[in-house]
């Protein structure tokens, strides 16, 4: 009988010594989980950011080409004056 208890006590270390390194293996995994959490994060908040800055770099070329149209209709416009309309600023 005490062989019997012994065996059922040695059974209960082994299975408790597992139960404390898959405690450990999930603890060490969840660190690895918080931390790609954390890249995940980050890399989210970069493509954010690239992003706006794309879209702020379309406004301004748009803007910009508009800002160029404008200007060579005006600089058609002075070539098509006559010279005295030009001189005088008419």
């Amino acid at each position: 009988m005490e062989i019997l208890v012994d065996e059922k006590n040695a059974e209960i270390v082994r299975l408790y010594e597992q139960l404390k390194a898959k405690d450990s293996q999930l603890a060490k995994k969840d660190e690895q989980l918080r931390i790609k959490d954390v890249q995940i994060a980050e890399k989210d908040k970069q493509l954010d950011q690239q992003q706006q800055l794309t879209a702020k770099a379309m406004s301004e070329r748009e803007t910009l080409l508009l800002e160029l149209d404008e200007a060579k209709e005006q600089a058609q416009k002075q070539e098509n004056k006559g010279f005295w309309a030009r001189l005088l600023g008419k």
